[in-house]
Order: C-alpha cells, then structure tokens, then sequence
C-alpha cells in the first residue's frame, strides 16, 4: 500500500458565497476596563457568589450597582 503524504497548507479558502455568515463578528458593547483593587478575601467571596447564581462578576457588579442606585432613589 502506497504512503499518501500529508496535505500541505490548508488549502484555498471558502467562496464568499460558501460561508455561512461566519465572517461577521457580532457587534460587542464598547467595555471599558473598571480597574480598582480590593481584598483578596472580597475578591474570593464575590467570584464564589457570582459562579453560585450562575452569572459573571461583571453582571453580578452592575445588578449590585443598579440596586444601589434604585435604593437611593427611594
């Protein structure tokens, strides 16, 4: 039995007409970085919390703010 060498490279790429929309990120909100420090403690209890509720840190820290913000309100 013949050995059939490896292909080389990955060959031509897909026709615009052959992609199924691929080529087109989504549009991502512009996020800017919130950098401050705090315990690390803190840190561990808010990353557990938030893995808990299924939900990131960021989403955790905007609901916690929205909160904050509805209750001086009141």
């Amino acid at each position: 039995m013949a050995k059939v060498p490896p292909p080389r490279g990955k060959g031509e790429p897909p026709l615009p007409g052959q992609t199924i929309g691929n080529l087109e990120a989504p549009e991502r909100a512009d996020l800017e970085p919130l950098n401050f420090k705090v315990p690390r403690a803190f840190r561990r209890e808010f990353k557990t919390y938030a893995a808990q509720q299924g939900k990131s840190m960021s989403r955790v820290l905007h609901e916690a703010f929205a909160a904050l913000k509805h209750e001086s309100t009141n």
